[in-house]
């Protein structure tokens, strides 16, 4: 099957049968959003959550802790809401799984059609997660350089263009104020 039919037959999301190469990408693709939401973590803890004064050395530099340790230290200093918690925490497992057991999974079974499908289904809950703390990571990131009244250059201007600025504004940023914020003193 070519390029150009697989791509006709994917505009039927239930004629859809992903293959081999398909899973592998969507794999591909869920390892950079790990990456990109792990960095966006240890900038929220370290700019957003800072106490103290902002340094130009916060803006550029970049945690070397673990996934598991920047949420031990969300759950020690924050006040976190308990949904989000337990968000966070099958987020920090199933990263883990993904990251470092993905292959030793039963369900992880690329041989048949059946077996590319449990496994997209369970990429899928993955990913699910992962969109949901890497959007709010961000919705506290852009609200931050929302109200310190950063310059707005031409990647904000896309980002509002392309809907992503409204869609983080109508649907996380109304979470911000409970799923984490710092605990009071």
């Amino acid at each position: 099957m070519n390029q150009s039919d697989r791509a006709g037959k994917r505009s039927d999301e239930h004629d859809f049968q992903p293959t081999v190469e398909d899973t592998l990408a969507f794999v591909g693709r869920l390892l950079i959003l790990t990456q990109t939401t792990e960095e966006r973590i240890s900038d929220v803890l370290r700019i957003v959550f800072k106490e103290g004064v902002l340094t130009a050395e916060d803006f550029v530099r970049k945690d070397r802790k673990t996934l598991g340790q920047l949420v031990g230290e969300i759950r020690l200093k924050m006040q976190v809401h308990p949904k989000f918690e337990g968000l966070l925490l099958a987020f920090v497992e199933q990263r883990n799984l993904f990251v470092h057991r993905l292959h030793a999974q039963k369900w992880f079974n690329l041989e048949s059609a059946e077996g590319i499908n449990t496994a997209w289904q369970a990429l899928g809950r993955y990913m699910f997660n992962l969109e949901q703390v890497s959007f709010t990571f961000t919705g506290y990131l852009m609200y931050f350089a929302e109200t310190a009244g950063v310059p707005k250059t031409g990647w904000w201007h896309k980002l509002e263009e392309s809907g992503f600025l409204p869609h983080l504004r109508e649907f996380y940023y109304p979470k911000l104020g409970y799923a984490v914020k710092r605990k009071a003193q």
